[in-house]
């Protein structure tokens, strides 16, 4: 991706460390309130096995570019329209978490491609987004206590 003058359109920190687009095997939404929740996902996800790379907007979006046009082109070009959504009573209050599930959901209207990885956090979450009414659902409490959460998330993300 490069720009008029022939230099490239850095976006992430990545960028910038391999000089090139760097791309990722998913995009992390989830709001400011939840940083702890995405470290651990983060932590569970990158480490070996499975060891995927996460696009954390906090952690990666360099500053001075345009948030929701960078996250846009992250998620359509470079993590292949893959988002794992953090569902938390944070998620909807955050504009940023909100903009990132509609816009993910137009690349995969119908949810056939299994783009969208909606992940609820605790048992007392009730106020399931319009958006994602009607698609399965990852519970993490019940999945964990059960013993298969994280492999299923892996499987999940691993779908192309």
């Amino acid at each position: 991706m490069m720009t008029l003058e022939g230099t490239m359109d850095y976006l992430t920190v990545e960028d910038v460390n391999e000089n090139r687009p760097v791309p990722f095997d998913a995009f992390l939404n989830y709001s400011d309130e939840d940083h702890d929740i995405a470290m651990m996902f983060s932590q569970h996800l990158e480490s070996s096995p499975p060891g995927f790379r996460l696009f954390l907007p906090r952690r990666q979006l360099l500053p001075g570019v345009s948030i929701y046009d960078s996250m846009a082109k992250i998620i359509e070009e470079r993590c292949k329209g893959k988002v794992i959504i953090i569902l938390t009573e944070n998620y909807l209050n955050s504009e940023a978490c909100q903009f990132v599930t509609q816009f993910s959901k137009t690349l995969d209207p119908a949810a056939q491609r299994k783009q969208l990885i909606p992940v609820i956090m605790s048992d007392d979450f009730v106020d399931i987004p319009r958006t994602l009414r009607g698609m399965h659902l990852i519970h993490y409490v019940k999945d964990n206590r059960r013993g298969w959460f994280w492999d299923k998330l892996a499987k999940c993300i691993r779908l192309t």
